[in-house]
């Protein structure tokens, strides 16, 4: 969802009850997130080594580790972050590293 130049916010529900929420200011390169992990996976009782793998294979058994719980209450962890690289990418256009590209080169590439 775009909120203003340059603004945008993301948000999305994870079949393992974790919630995340990601907002992009993109001139300031700033970002912030805040995911929201249910009790089962990060909390007192937690067990984060039911997620450790590939959760499309196993996405019966994430159901099953949500359905039985417990979800809340949540356990909030909010993070922020500088954006180091930014690339625009047109459609069809070959994506991949080019030498003197990537964090460290702290080039804008714009269409």
């Amino acid at each position: 969802m775009k909120y203003g130049d340059g603004q945008y916010k993301a948000d999305w529900h994870e079949p393992t009850g974790t919630c995340v929420n990601l907002m992009f200011d993109v001139p300031r390169r700033l970002l912030h997130g805040t995911v929201l992990f249910p009790q089962w996976i990060a909390g007192d009782v937690g067990h984060p080594e039911k997620t450790m793998r590939c959760q499309n294979e196993f996405v019966d058994d994430v159901h099953r580790f949500r359905d039985e719980g417990p979800a809340y209450p949540y356990v909030t962890v909010p993070e922020s972050a500088r954006i180091t690289y930014l690339e625009q990418v047109r459609p069809g256009q070959r994506r991949g590293r080019r030498r003197g590209s990537g964090p460290t080169s702290r080039r804008l590439h714009r269409a």
